[in-house]
């Protein structure tokens, strides 16, 4: 059996990582009704942090008009493509948007390689949410931005924080 070598080796498997919204939906389809809101004030008071932080990427793209499926049009497309496409016309600006986050089979190592951390080992840091913006000439707007993920084990730990504060509750001060 051959051991990972990378120092960066997440403590978890890359399959029982969750996007914080679907985190959620998990902790909920086993009757633990949290919001990403309670997520982010327990990682605030130390109480549970995300398994990861994922850093997004800015893609450059060329927007260009060309004949594609069937009609003229502007389309998004990478630079190093603009030969593929033969443009009737090339926009001049530089185009942007964010990286897309691609959870397949050993996703982390093929698609995101170095680009995470691990929250845990720090101390709460605001989130800085993906912007919705879609393509933009305004590549500041994208820079910065990432996905904290949540291990499903880590719905244990919602258990007991959750059961915790109904016992405390029910104790007045």
């Amino acid at each position: 059996m051959e051991y990972p070598t990378d120092e960066k080796q997440p403590p978890f498997r890359q399959q029982t990582l969750l996007t914080k919204s679907s985190f959620v939906s998990e902790c909920d389809r086993n009757n633990l009704r949290i919001s990403e809101k309670r997520l982010q004030e327990w990682h605030k008071q130390k109480l549970l942090y995300p398994a990861m932080r994922l850093f997004l990427g800015i893609v450059e793209y060329a927007r260009i008009f060309a004949h594609h499926q069937g009609r003229d049009q502007w389309i998004w497309i990478f630079p190093h493509d603009l030969k593929k496409f033969q443009p009737i016309k090339v926009d001049r600006k530089k185009w942007y948007d964010m990286e897309s986050l691609w959870m397949s089979e050993n996703w982390l190592d093929r698609w995101h390689a170095h680009e995470y951390d691990f929250p845990s080992t720090q101390k709460y840091f605001r989130r800085k949410e993906r912007p919705h913006v879609g393509w933009t000439t305004n590549r500041k707007l994208l820079e910065g931005h990432f996905e904290l993920l949540y291990d499903k084990r880590q719905m244990l730990a919602v258990k007991t924080i959750l059961k915790y504060e109904k016992e405390a509750s029910a104790f007045p001060k």
